[in-house]
């Protein structure tokens, strides 16, 4: 068995897990219907390679797909399970990965290219962190279009929907740390599209590793979860080929709550083999308590009538082996007291009950969890891991859903003030923990921080369970912000509404999470475009979430004003400046003041092309705070707003401190040069305009005119010359700089009246 040698004594973890494997009983339509599509050809029309197993909750689907992988084992297949720990398309392929290298297969080049993503990602959120300011999304977006679409660093509207001042920051400050690893375009794509760049690879890697075995079988269970986010992947990938030919020794199963998503497989239900289970019939719920070692006719009758045949429900009953129907109870009682009826420690009954309540475990979260019911038992984690109604998904245990809502309901309703008591020691818990996180840094860093998201989320979680009312307004307001960090983390908020309505019966909550539900119901994205579309769609869901949030009231003053501020920017990334202006307005009518408020207000100004109205905007978020991480971008927008308004002493002041508080900046360099040839100092912008060259990782093409304008002025003629015939290779990146910044530029007084045509 895995994880033990030759000899070796097995683990009280791999004990439990090889008897659960023995005790298994029933589902023989079930095992005959995968073993024998294993026996047959590929090639018979027979042959099923899609799978679709589906049934409620604690019916027995991830007990059917361990037995399914370990047949497949024993037939030398190479085999994979994805759970609901893989929320990404990403996340997918790095599970399969490392199923597959402990096998000895490893897809190597699909593992290197998972590590360079994120590798990538990380540094491009660091850099692009700030709440107010360009979302990582909306940063990297803006990166892309300008490989894309030639433009400049800095200058214009990027396809009317990203605002200069969002193009200038994005590409300085990602430059700076990430143009080493941007050597092509491929690297960019990386970023900014990963399914499209490692799907290719990553089938091509399976299709290497299918080589070497007779069978390669992928599961992937809890789909009820993962679906939303994989389905059309799934489907993409091993229905289309649309990311490159499989071998049909490929076989694929999906297992959920749901049967197969009409939206998505309507068009190859033909293809895909469903399989529905059941609850246990009366026999097969007998064999599995026989196996178990219950056999009283009594106790047997009790736990039917306990069960209704449902598999997790019998194997918990079974395993306290009951002597007596008085053990199992009156079958009116609750099937939690039936599960906790072979537990006669009340502390470890205590441990039981108290640790169903965070969503998930590790031993930390469990000792809080049994701290004032059970102390006794808080050293017991890895007894409670080998409870048969617990699995671990990514290191973290977790409760059978069915399991743990008949759990929840118990603690709820027996005594409700104890309930609130415990969720609030959790939530306590995880903010203590949430803050260890924040170390300082501003919202918008925090928000593109996984490891702080999901501290928040469980503490948010807790909240809305320990007090559903009063907690709402601030889960509503985390999820606006949760908005700003993509679809994803969207998603997963209203997942926590759904779940706190769901485990606290209340249908305030349960509207709420469907009224947001359906704003981001669409799961696979905007298209295949990627990039500068698929920020302006996230963006766009983002504005519909927040627009709900808004008109369906139950917000005070200053959390709308916060919402309405959330909305402006999810407008402007959207490309609808003109309505970010109007949210902005009203956030500031209902009483928000400050740096973030005003820095994003002058950004959207500028996008719309009034740099006059971004002055006083830009002005103002200094003043509210000075010290503010952006405020040297902010001074540097400031400096370029004066300069587009003719105020060049004033702009050169403003770029002056800019540069002092960021020497590494580039773009303050570049709107200083220009305003230095207005003020007739060509030797000062020239200096500038060669620090932004000796800075870039590849030349800049306004970097390089505003080099050879500042030779050309101090009579530099041959120098210049050489500056200007390397551009003539790209005129129409030319005369988009000087569509954007020509005006802005003198022409120098060295200029012949009648200079040579270029």
């Amino acid at each position: 068995m895995a994880g033990a040698g030759e000899g070796e004594p097995l683990s009280l973890h791999e004990q439990l897990a090889r008897r659960r494997r023995g005790a298994f009983v029933g589902r023989h339509a079930e095992m005959a219907a995968f073993t024998g599509n294993l026996g047959t050809d590929p090639a018979d029309p027979a042959h099923t390679f899609l799978f679709h197993v589906h049934g409620p909750g604690g019916v027995g689907k991830t007990t059917l797909l361990d037995r399914w992988e370990r047949a497949a084992r024993e037939r030398g297949a190479l085999t994979a399970t994805v759970d609901e720990a893989a929320m990404t398309v990403p996340a997918a392929m790095d599970a399969v990965c490392a199923r597959l290298a402990a096998q000895g297969r490893p897809l190597k080049a699909t593992g290197k290219l998972l590590a360079l993503h994120r590798q990538l990602r990380q540094e491009a959120e660091s850099v692009a962190a700030g709440d107010a300011g360009p979302s990582v999304a909306g940063t990297l977006a803006a990166h892309a279009g300008l490989a894309g679409l030639g433009l400049l660093p800095g200058m214009g509207a990027l396809a009317g929907a990203m605002d200069p001042a969002q193009v200038a920051q994005g590409v300085d400050r990602l430059r700076g740390l990430l143009g080493a690893r941007f050597r092509d375009e491929r690297e960019l794509r990386l970023v900014l599209d990963p399914v499209a760049v490692l799907s290719p690879v990553f089938t091509a890697d399976l299709a290497a590793a299918a080589a070497h075995a007779p069978w390669l079988t992928l599961f992937f269970d809890t789909y009820e979860r993962t679906g939303p986010v994989l389905d059309r992947w799934v489907r993409d990938l091993f229905v289309e080929g649309r990311h490159g030919a499989l071998p049909a020794t490929v076989v694929v199963t999906l297992a959920g709550q749901r049967a197969p998503d009409p939206a998505v497989w309507a068009d190859h239900l033909d293809l895909v083999a469903e399989l529905p289970l059941a609850p246990f019939t009366e026999d097969e719920s007998r064999q599995l308590l026989a196996a178990r070692g219950v056999t009283d006719e009594a106790v047997v009758a009790a736990v039917l009538r306990l069960t209704d045949g449902l598999p997790v429900l019998v194997g918990a009953l079974a395993a306290s082996r009951p002597g007596h129907p008085d053990a199992v109870g009156d079958p009116a009682d609750t099937a939690v007291e039936r599960f906790l009826a072979w537990e006669p420690d009340p502390d470890g009954r205590a441990a039981v009950l108290a640790a169903a309540l965070p969503l998930e475990l590790d031993e930390d979260v469990f000792r809080t969890a049994v701290a004032a019911d059970a102390p006794q038992a808080a050293g017991r984690y890895d007894w409670l891991r080998g409870l048969p109604f617990v699995t671990e998904h990514g290191g973290r245990a977790r409760y059978h859903d069915v399991v743990r809502a008949q759990m929840l309901r118990l603690r709820r309703t027996r005594s409700p003030q104890r309930w609130r008591e415990q969720h609030e020691r959790l939530a306590a818990a995880y903010g203590a923990w949430r803050a260890r996180e924040e170390r300082g840094r501003g919202v918008g860093e925090l928000w593109a921080d996984e490891a702080w998201r999901t501290q928040r989320l469980h503490e948010t979680y807790h909240c809305l369970c320990a007090d559903p009312r009063a907690a709402l307004p601030d889960a509503l307001l985390d999820l606006a912000r949760a908005c700003t960090a993509g679809p994803e983390t969207a998603r997963r908020w209203i997942r926590v509404l759904t779940d706190a309505a769901e485990d606290t019966a209340a249908p305030a909550l349960a509207r709420w999470a469907a009224a947001l539900g359906e704003v981001y119901a669409e799961a696979y994205g905007p298209g295949p475009a990627g990039g500068t579309d698929a920020a302006a769609a996230g963006a766009g869901l983002a504005a519909r979430a927040l627009t709900v949030i808004l008109e369906r009231g139950g917000l005070d003053r200053e959390r709308r004003a916060a919402v309405h501020a959330v909305r402006a920017w999810a407008r402007r990334q959207a490309g609808r400046p003109h309505e970010a202006l109007a949210d902005y307005d009203r956030a500031e009518e209902l009483g928000m003041r400050g740096f973030l408020l005003h820095a994003g207000r002058g950004d959207t100004r500028w996008t719309v092309g009034d740099p006059a109205g971004a002055v006083p905007d830009y002005a103002a978020a200094l003043a509210a705070e000075p010290g503010h991480p952006r405020a040297p971008y902010v001074r540097t927008q400031l400096g370029g707003a004066l300069m587009r308004t003719g105020r060049a002493a004033e702009a050169l002041a403003e770029l002056d401190a800019a540069v002092e508080a960021d020497p590494a900046g580039t773009l303050a360099r570049e709107y200083r040069a220009t305003v230095l040839l207005n003020l007739h100092r060509p030797a000062d912008a020239l200096a500038d305009a060669e620090a932004c060259l000796a800075d870039a990782a590849a030349p800049d093409i306004g970097h390089v005119i505003l080099r050879a304008v500042a030779n050309l002025e101090l009579g530099h003629r041959e120098l210049a010359a050489a500056d200007l015939d390397a551009l003539l290779a790209d005129p129409a990146a030319v005369r988009q700089w000087a569509d954007e910044l020509g005006p802005y530029v003198p022409v120098p007084r060295t200029v012949d009246p009648a200079p040579r045509e270029h």
